[in-house]
Formats: C-alpha cells, structure tokens, sequence
C-alpha cells in the first residue's frame, strides 16, 4: 500500500505540473482550458481521496480488536488473516471477541 500510495502521489504531481502548462498556454491565448483538460487536472485528486478512504477502511479490516485475537497452537499473537504463525510455523486459529 506504501508504494501504491508514493506512485499516485507522483501521478497528482505530475499530472497537475502537466494541466497547469496546458492551463497556462491557454490563458496566454485569451482560451481558458477545456472541459476534459480541467477533468483530467483534477482526476489526480479524486484518486487520492478515494486511496485515503480505502486505506482508511483497510486498515479497520486488519484491526485485530475488530477480528478477534489470532494465535497459533504456542500462544504466539499473529494477524486474524494469518494462516500460518510467523515465529514458529504453527497453524493460526482466531478466537471471537464476545
């Protein structure tokens, strides 16, 4: 999620260098920018909000509060969707918070 996160902050970046030369080309001319070219300008931020809301909610899902608590068969703490415990190799199972 990091590295997704570091390339679409390039992308807004980018993409926003890229409408501001065609934005001031165009105010030079006495044109103001296109429908589609103030789109594509703002597009960049769109898909940053939606990422925050989706790492927000990702990071609930993984919450182990919100899960249970997932421990393998020597009583090591693991993440709820582990199969595997990471210390020993054991079977992980989830215990249901009551």
């Amino acid at each position: 999620m990091t590295y997704l996160l570091y390339g679409l902050f390039a992308y807004v970046f980018f993409n926003f260098l890229l409408f501001m030369g065609h934005a001031e080309s165009g105010a030079s001319s006495d044109e103001s920018p296109s429908a589609p070219q103030v789109v594509r300008g703002f597009s960049g931020h769109w898909l940053l909000f939606y990422y925050a809301a989706f790492a927000i909610a990702y990071s609930a899902f993984k919450k182990p509060e919100l899960l249970g608590d997932a421990v393998c068969q020597a009583g090591h703490k693991a993440l709820p969707s582990d199969k595997f415990c990471s210390e020993c190799g054991s079977p992980v199972s989830i215990k249901k918070n009551s």
